[in-house]
C-alpha cells in the first residue's frame, strides 16, 4: 500500500494440500482423499474482485490460472477453461461440475486409488478392495457416514464416471508420450529414472 501496488495487484492465498491429523486414522498428506487433505484455503483480493464475497460453491485450484487470466483480461490458453471461476468472484452463481482426484496411490502402504466429487457427494475408491466410500459432504462434512450401501445406484453411477475418466487419462497420457518420444530420446535412462524417483517421492507421479 505504501508503494501504491495494491491498486494494480491481485493477491492469492491458498495451499496445494491439507494435512491429516488422525481424523481418519491417518497422518500427513498424500495418503487419502478425505476433506482434511483436499479442502484447502483460497482467498483472493485485489483488482476486479468484489469485496466481501464468500463463495459457498466448491471451486478447484486447477481453474485458478484461468480465473487470474480472466481478472487480467488475458486470452485463455488453448484447451483450458476461459475464465475459471471468475463469475463466483463477482457474486454470481458458479457450478464447477465433477472434480476428479488421483495422486495418493503412489505411496507405499497406501490403499487409496482415486476419487470423484460431484455436487455434494464424493466417492472414494481403493486399490485392493472392491468396496467404495460415498459421503454426502453437505450433511456430513467430516465424512463419518459411508452411504455406499444406502445410495448404491448413485455409487454405481459415480464409479462408472470415474472409470470413464481413468480411460480418458490413459488415452491422453499415451498420446503425450508419443509426441514427446523424440525429445525423451535425448535424455539418458539414468536421468529419467532420477527425475521419476523425485516426482514419485513428492506425490506427483503414480
Amino acid at each position: 500500500k505504501k508503494r501504491g501496488l495494491d491498486q494494480n495487484t491481485i493477491v492469492v492465498f491458498t495451499a496445494d494440500h491439507g494435512e491429516g491429523f488422525n481424523e481418519h486414522e491417518l497422518f500427513e498428506h498424500g495418503r487419502s482423499y478425505y476433506e482434511e487433505l483436499l479442502h484447502v484455503p483460497l482467498i483472493i483480493s485485489g483488482l476486479g474482485v468484489s469485496e466481501g464475497v464468500v463463495v459457498d460453491d466448491p471451486v478447484s485450484l486447477i481453474d485458478l490460472m484461468g480465473t487470474l487470466r480472466g481478472l487480467l483480461d488475458l486470452p485463455a490458453r488453448e484447451g483450458s477453461p476461459d475464465d475459471g471461476f471468475l463469475k463466483a468472484l463477482t457474486g454470481h452463481r458458479y457450478t464447477s461440475g465433477p472434480m476428479y482426484f488421483d495422486s495418493a496411490s503412489n505411496l507405499a502402504g497406501n490403499d487409496c486409488r482415486d476419487a470423484l466429487w460431484n455436487e455434494s457427494f464424493k466417492l472414494i475408491t481403493h486399490l485392493t478392495v472392491a468396496e467404495v466410500e460415498l459421503y454426502d459432504l453437505r450433511n456430513d462434512p467430516g465424512e463419518r457416514h459411508n452411504l455406499a450401501a444406502v445410495e448404491a445406484e448413485l455409487a454405481r453411477q459415480m464409479l462408472a464416471s470415474l472409470q470413464d475418466f481413468r480411460e480418458m487419462c490413459a488415452a491422453q497420457a499415451e498420446a503425450i508420450a508419443g509426441k514427446g518420444s523424440s525429445a525423451a530420446e535425448s535424455v539418458s535412462a539414468a536421468e529419467r529414472e532420477k527425475v521419476l524417483k523425485k516426482l514419485k517421492s513428492l506425490g506427483y507421479v503414480n
